[in-house]
């Protein structure tokens, strides 16, 4: 590993070069074969707190990649892009490098009106700006289609919030990527008769306190006899708030989705519920038998 560092890190500089110069229509493929560089680079990378100059350079690198690229879809607008804090983690960079370039062409089917701010944190990627209110970008929905089931492969979440803006014909969007589904972690249920349900950590971030905010959507509904049903929309006639059932939502550009569970999750280590003691809804300790559903592949189809 350390004979072929310097060339597999100069290699990895050379490709994200190319990146930012070209930004164009190979930014994809280029992007790709970045990530298989610094993929060999992972034992190095993982502590980039040590590593001050590389981790300046990633993120000025992914900075400028990221401006050019939406200023070639949007020329003469005003884009800001920052870190606050970037990642800090080898683990964290290839995500980030991976999910990169699909965030940025879904957020490239709204048209501009204003300024663009991009913000990379660790865990998360924001895009917010000012878009026209016209029937443009739904002209894009198989190919949104497409990029989210790419990003599902990853267990990455891009929501969106619409919100007004000053002029009319215009709303203000933000597009908000969960970098941050965290595997030491789980979203436990805990069903009863000493079963539990095991959801993704990142749904724990996208609890619906407000249902009414929910829009058209498919809803899928697992009961507490872990029978699944699909909803067209979510059922909001026969809704009822008994302090049990919980909703998550999904707001997805072009195809919201929403999940009610039958009780309330609450975040734990994930180690604890594949088999440990785990503390339940009561003071006893008890050991459960763990249902794990793989719901980026049912967001999938």
């Amino acid at each position: 590993m350390e004979k072929d560092f310097p060339s597999d890190y100069h290699k990895g500089l050379q490709v994200l070069e190319d990146i930012v110069q070209v930004a164009g229509a190979g930014v994809a493929p280029m992007a790709a074969h970045a990530l298989f560089h610094f993929s060999k680079l992972k034992p190095a990378l993982n502590g980039l707190d040590s590593m001050p100059v590389v981790r300046s350079f990633l993120e000025s690198a992914v900075c400028e990649l990221a401006q050019s690229y939406m200023l070639e879809k949007f020329p003469g607008q005003q884009i800001s892009v920052c870190t606050r804090p970037g990642p800090a983690e080898g683990q964290e960079w290839d995500r980030l490098l991976e999910c990169l370039p699909a965030l940025l062409e879904l957020r490239s089917f709204f048209r501009a009106t204003g300024p663009l701010s991009i913000e990379l944190s660790s865990g998360k990627v924001s895009l917010k700006g000012n878009v026209a209110l016209d029937e443009g970008a739904k002209e894009h929905r198989a190919r949104a289609y497409q990029i989210y089931r790419k990003l599902f492969t990853k267990r990455v979440l891009a929501c969106y919030e619409v919100g007004a803006a000053a002029s009319k014909g215009e709303a203000y969007l933000t597009l908000e990527c969960d970098l941050g589904d965290d595997h030491r972690l789980c979203f436990a249920v805990d069903m009863g008769n000493e079963v539990a349900l095991a959801l993704p950590s990142s749904f724990a971030r996208h609890v619906c306190t407000d249902i009414t905010k929910i829009g058209d959507g498919p809803c899928l509904e697992i009961t507490d006899r872990f029978t699944l049903i699909n909803h067209r929309r979510f059922p909001m006639s026969e809704w009822e708030t008994d302090g049990n059932r919980q909703v998550i939502h999904f707001p997805f550009l072009f195809r919201p989705i929403s999940l009610i569970i039958p009780y309330k999750g609450e975040l734990i280590p994930r180690p604890a519920i594949d088999g440990e003691d785990y503390t339940g809804s009561g003071d006893s300790r008890v050991r459960f038998k763990v249902h794990q559903l793989d719901f980026f592949s049912l967001f999938s189809t």
